[in-house]
């Protein structure tokens, strides 16, 4: 009889156990849905466009059914507001969508600097966290990035109060040949154009020049290399004017000649993730003296430098990166 009763007991619980791991997911489910819905909206109408129940239904990949119930789940807490024109962000909405796009741009910078992962693989990853980064560990993270201003598609960061600055630029169809910019966004989808375009090594902050433009591609200078754009690649890439008093520095680590001595100036934001933090902590930082001391005889590479009383081998491909005067 006893053993019937633990038996059972032993089956409740697991019932239980089931039965409370399943609303829990559910629950989980359902805030993300909603909270996918919200940033449709946002960026609806972030962009001038309005945001309709079927473009919704298309983008987040709902049926009709489910995506009313969360429609009215949204509108009953006074999160949006629905008119002929569209649905909209109450203020309240747009204080939580904002939040969830902070978590979203500020986790794409992590992966960025501190990962290997390829940046057309942080949009994703970055779709999954944003629905648990809040809070304190996200303000600790935006403390530990130094508080950056964009993500690594050139879109602004929100800051803790909630204030999103507008980062102008144009795409590149609209430039005119001969003219200079610098890339101030890179759109993340879709996803086999933003691949194709980071792969040919464009990144935000880069300068191109407008080569040739026609109704079918362009020309432009790149890293001093040229480049074939189609239309559809080159409107997926936006650029900003460059100041005239900007000039970039030309000399590296790879320039200096033996027992030669520079100050660094930067480290290329092209160089991210674990190879970035790796010079940062072996002391590449701005204002620090770096010499040439020592020349491998396999072609000249690597190289020994002399940072901060340390003697640190870099490879072409690292020095490259580290700007000096």
């Amino acid at each position: 009889m006893i053993y019937y009763l633990i038996l059972l007991i032993f089956i409740l619980f697991i019932v239980w156990w089931y039965w409370t791991r399943e609303r829990e997911h559910e629950r989980k489910l359902k805030r993300v849905y909603q909270e996918d819905a919200l940033k449709y909206i946002f960026h609806q109408n972030d962009h001038g466009h309005p945001a309709l129940f079927d473009g919704m239904k298309g983008s987040l990949g709902m049926n009709g059914t489910h995506l009313t119930h969360i429609i009215n789940d949204l509108q009953s807490r006074g999160l949006i507001r629905i008119s002929e024109q569209g649905m909209e962000l109450t203020e309240s909405g747009r204080k939580l969508v904002i939040e969830i796009v902070r978590a979203h741009r500020i986790w794409e910078t992590f992966l960025q600097r501190e990962t290997d992962l390829p940046l057309d693989k942080i949009h994703d990853h970055a779709d999954r966290k944003e629905h648990e980064l809040r809070g304190e560990k996200l303000n600790a993270l935006d403390a530990h990035l130094g508080f950056p201003k964009i993500d690594p598609h050139g879109d602004p960061i929100p800051t803790e109060d909630g204030h999103v600055s507008v980062r102008e630029g144009r795409v590149l169809n609209e430039w005119q040949e001969g003219q200079e910019g610098r890339i101030s966004h890179i759109e993340d989808e879709p996803v086999p154009l933003a691949r194709d375009i980071f792969n040919r090594g464009f990144r935000v902050n880069d300068r191109v020049k407008i080569l040739k433009n026609t109704d079918q591609g362009m020309q432009v200078e790149h890293n001093d290399k040229s480049q074939y754009l189609d239309a559809l690649t080159a409107m997926n890439i936006q650029l900003q004017p460059i100041e005239r008093k900007e000039v970039p520095p030309k000399r590296t680590l790879n320039d200096l000649k033996p027992a030669e001595q520079g100050r660094i100036i930067y480290i290329s934001e092209r160089l991210q993730g674990l190879a970035r933090r790796r010079l940062l902590d072996l002391g590449f930082t701005p204002g620090v003296p770096v010499k040439k001391v020592l020349v491998s005889s396999f072609g000249g590479d690597p190289t020994a430098y002399e940072v901060r009383g340390a003697k640190i081998a870099l490879r072409k491909d690292q020095a490259k990166y580290i700007y000096i005067n």
